[in-house]
């Protein structure tokens, strides 16, 4: 029996946490060949070469495609890296000849991927379309674009496939999954306990509350971004608690966010990362109290934990989420009143605690697999129509 080649491509740290139990089951099928590539911030210094990581799980890694260079003006460093991207992909998937490329989400490295993927005829499966927002982020028209050249559709609610249906995508395509973050969250093999992790992350075990913040810049508030994020630590210097502060993602902005959370790094309370690994972090967000920011986490993963979440900003407006999410602007007042309810309202954290989560049941990865295995891969799939 020929394997089915199946290219899966990962560019960030959060990305391949969420793709790991896919890529196991992918691995260890006897119907597939896995074909990793690297690219993204996997590769970048600054951001903790996450690359190790994955050499470390003991994938193979295929091939890599360097994107981001630093050296780029920040107004040129996107677009430019989209264009080596497209450049990159179309030379190792003329070589691989994958017969699925698999990609996920809505950053510009799955985007490169399915733009050099459709020039090839590669069947491309996109995992996370017909998710939205309103905060006009970048992050959606790239999405909606990725969805426009993909064959297979993974989806991870009903609002979400009745979008991708209202988008003029042939419902035969659409096979609504479950969101695959959860997966490494309900059936965590790597779950670090509290007294391993901790000392680890220098965190006294005497510590009655713990506060993780990840907040990522906005494509259209790129300018306030370090106003933005100067009043979530100017909030948790105030408070003196406990907390963990992750660097944010590579999109326009960051260098500010990066530059004003490292102002506060001689506070013996704040200890700041530019990277944890997938499981440091769901360990970490499993041991916590809140977690704060705009990271999709704590649409996503969080209510599955039962973790409170504070959502500052304008990222993550407008997503289906769960009973767990407080919703405040990037105003000090706001988000320290709102981390308040979230640590002390015992109702609050209750209701936290035993919400539904609208993303699935952590079953994600094998839905996908068999899809994969026995989806017909012909001319039928690869011509793509718009119903209306």
């Amino acid at each position: 029996m020929k394997k089915r080649k199946i290219a899966v491509v990962t560019g960030t740290r959060a990305e391949y946490g969420i793709l790991r139990p896919l890529l196991e089951k992918i691995k260890k099928s006897v119907f597939f060949e896995l074909l990793l590539i690297v690219t993204g911030m996997h590769l970048l210094e600054e951001y903790g070469m996450s690359i190790r990581e994955i050499e470390e799980d003991g994938f193979l890694i295929n091939a890599k495609v360097m994107m981001y260079k630093r050296e780029d003006p920040e107004i040129l460093y996107h677009g430019r890296a989209l264009a080596r991207g497209v450049k990159g992909f179309t030379e190792v998937l003329s070589e691989m000849d994958p017969d699925v490329l698999v990609v996920i989400g809505d950053r510009l490295e799955p985007l490169a991927a399915a733009l050099a993927a459709s020039t090839l005829n590669i069947v491309i499966a996109h995992i996370h379309g017909g998710d939205k927002t309103d905060s006009g982020h970048i992050d959606e028209s790239i999405r909606h674009s990725i969805t426009r050249f993909s064959h297979i559709h993974f989806t991870a609610t009903k609002s979400h496939t009745e979008r991708l249906i209202k988008m003029g995508e042939e419902p035969w395509r659409i096979f609504e999954v479950g969101a695959l973050a959860l997966d490494s969250v309900v059936n965590c093999e790597k779950f670090i306990p509290r007294e391993e992790l901790f000392p680890k992350l220098g965190i006294s075990l005497k510590n009655s509350k713990v506060i993780v913040c990840v907040f990522h810049p906005v494509h259209l508030e790129r300018e306030s971004a370090r106003e933005q994020i100067g009043e979530i630590m100017n909030t948790l210097e105030e408070l003196k608690i406990e907390s963990v502060v992750i660097y944010p993602n590579n999109d326009g902005g960051s260098k500010d966010i990066i530059k004003e959370i490292e102002r506060y790094k001689n506070l013996p309370f704040i200890k700041i990362f530019p990277n944890l690994s997938h499981s440091e972090y769901i360990s970490l967000l499993k041991c916590a109290d809140v977690l704060i920011g705009n990271s999709s986490s704590g649409i996503i993963e969080a209510p599955s934990i039962g973790l409170p979440v504070v959502n500052i900003g304008s990222r993550n407006t407008g997503r289906e989420h769960a009973d767990n999410v407080i919703f405040v602007d990037a105003e000090r007042e706001k988000i320290e009143e709102a981390i308040k309810v979230a640590l002390y309202d015992e109702e609050f954290v209750e209701r936290a605690r035993k919400c539904k989560n609208p993303y699935g049941d952590g079953r994600t990865s094998e839905r996908i697999v068999d899809v994969l295995s026995k989806i017909t891969i012909d001319k039928k799939l690869l011509r793509k129509k718009i119903t209306y």
